[in-house]
């Protein structure tokens, strides 16, 4: 019988963590941070987000997700997947010094909000 959580994980069997930051020190910090135990892609859009997610969507466990970012913000890249099946399953962590959007990020679908 297959393991149900297999999907979930990428070719190495580490789960699959999407870094969102328009700073490319900060999704580094993360990432070296993240990357023992999990297997970690970054975007510095949130439109370069939404084309990961669509493609890695049946294997990506969770995206940590900066809000202000040029091409497309974190709200926007929230709203647009907010409401679309494939996406919304995907728990968002808010990471980003603008506290005053927490309630509005946590609205759009977010799952948690750390500032």
């Amino acid at each position: 019988m297959p393991d149900i959580h297999s999907k979930f994980h990428s070719v190495n069997g580490k789960r699959l963590v999407l870094v969102v930051d328009d700073e490319f020190i900060n999704r580094e910090i993360v990432k070296v941070n993240l990357e023992d135990k999990y297997e970690v892609i970054t975007a510095g859009n949130g439109m370069e987000a939404l084309e990961l997610m669509r493609t890695y969507k049946e294997t990506l466990s969770l995206v940590l997700l900066d809000l202000m970012m040029p091409v497309m913000s974190g709200q926007e890249l929230l709203r647009r997947i907010h409401g679309d099946e494939e996406l919304e399953r995907i728990p968002v962590i808010v990471l980003t010094s603008d506290q005053a959007s927490e309630v509005e990020c946590l609205k759009l679908g977010a799952m948690d909000f750390i500032p």
